[in-house]
């Protein structure tokens, strides 16, 4: 399993609210615009602030792999486009059946 750090400037039509801001997120593998693939995402004010908090995810996230053997990969990737065309739902603690 590959875990890849994406960061991008954000637009408003696939992220409303945070045009402007610097979106970071921490996927399996580099579908970027799959949903499923996604870790976990963020919005950071610049581009350092982006790049050192999906990192800080990515770390986590590779430790689980290389521990239960998958992890064959880390990278960081900036994207010169948003790679999501509509908006992404919200998922809350409070939606997730436990």
């Amino acid at each position: 399993m590959e875990i890849v750090v994406v960061v991008h400037l954000a637009d408003e039509v696939g992220n409303p609210g945070a045009g402007g801001m610097w979106r970071w997120a921490v996927h399996v593998g580099r579908d970027f615009s799959d949903p499923g693939s996604c870790l976990n995402a963020g919005a950071e004010p610049g581009r350092w602030e982006a790049l050192v908090r999906g990192q800080d995810v990515a770390v986590a996230a590779a430790k689980v792999a290389e521990r239960c053997g998958v992890l064959t990969g880390v990278d960081t990737v900036e994207l010169g486009h948003d790679p999501v065309s509509e908006p992404w739902p919200l998922e809350f603690m409070s939606d997730v059946e436990v």
